[in-house]
């Protein structure tokens, strides 16, 4: 009998070489968030463009289009008729709840929401475990043939 250790291990393909971490696309998205934020006080709303497919001439074609980002950040009023602002992280279209909350209160204004922003761009940078957690939870979710 040879005396190897066998393993079940397969090499990785080329696209799973190719693709970035979950928490790698979360914090590029909260960076955007921030810069929408700063647009938003601004009065203009962020646009960025993307590449989509549309008729050209009868034929689809890769066109370059400017798309609004959508915010994490939403308003809400309370029963003594006070506003605040929430946000709703999410990794594409899942919501990314921790300890089963999916809204974090901002505060009273949009210079909170940024803040807040700041702080979770922070513990993303420094692969806080809980959020590390939630963001792999929410990119399983999103997977169409999760394993």
């Amino acid at each position: 009998m040879l005396k190897f250790k066998f393993s079940d291990q397969k090499p990785a393909t080329a696209i799973e070489r190719r693709q970035r971490s979950p928490m790698d696309i979360f914090i590029e998205t909260i960076e955007l968030q921030t810069q929408a934020v700063k647009a938003e006080q601004s009065g203009k709303p962020l646009l960025i463009k993307k590449q989509r497919y549309a008729k050209v001439d009868g034929q689809s074609q890769k066109v370059e289009k400017e798309i609004k980002v959508r915010p994490w950040w939403w308003s809400s009023v309370d029963e003594n008729g006070k506003t605040s602002f929430n946000i709703t992280m999410r990794y594409g279209s899942q919501i990314i709840a921790i300890e089963d909350k999916p809204t974090i209160v901002a505060g009273p204004d949009l210079n909170a929401v940024e803040k807040t922003l700041v702080l979770l761009l922070d513990a993303a940078k420094k692969n806080d475990e809980q959020l590390v957690k939630a963001v792999n939870a929410a990119k399983q979710r999103s997977r169409r043939n999760p394993k």
